[in-house]
C-alpha cells in the first residue's frame, strides 16, 4: 500500500487528522466518518513520515498508525 510507495519512491507520506462538530462514525475497520451538512471540519496535518529502504514495513505501519490515531485523537478534541 501507502507504506511501500513510499518506501519505493522515497517520498513521504503526509499523515492528516480530521474531526467535526457534527458527524456519523461507521463501525467498519477504519471507524470511518462522514462530516453531516453544516458542521464544521478540523483537519491537521502531521510532520512528513519517511520511510527508510531498511525499515520493515510492520514497523513503519504501527508507527504511522500511531501518528494518525493521535492526529484524529487531537482534530476531534477541538470539538468537545
Amino acid at each position: 500500500g501507502a507504506i511501500t510507495i513510499a518506501k519505493l519512491s522515497g517520498r513521504p507520506i503526509v499523515p492528516v487528522g480530521i474531526g467535526a462538530s457534527r458527524a456519523k462514525y461507521f463501525s467498519s475497520w477504519d471507524r470511518f466518518m462522514l462530516p453531516l451538512p453544516g458542521s464544521k471540519i478540523n483537519i491537521i496535518f502531521g510532520k512528513p513520515y519517511y520511510i527508510e529502504q531498511n525499515t520493515n514495513v510492520d514497523v513503519a505501519q504501527n508507527e504511522l498508525t500511531t501518528v494518525l490515531n493521535m492526529l484524529n485523537n487531537t482534530a476531534e478534541q477541538h470539538f468537545l
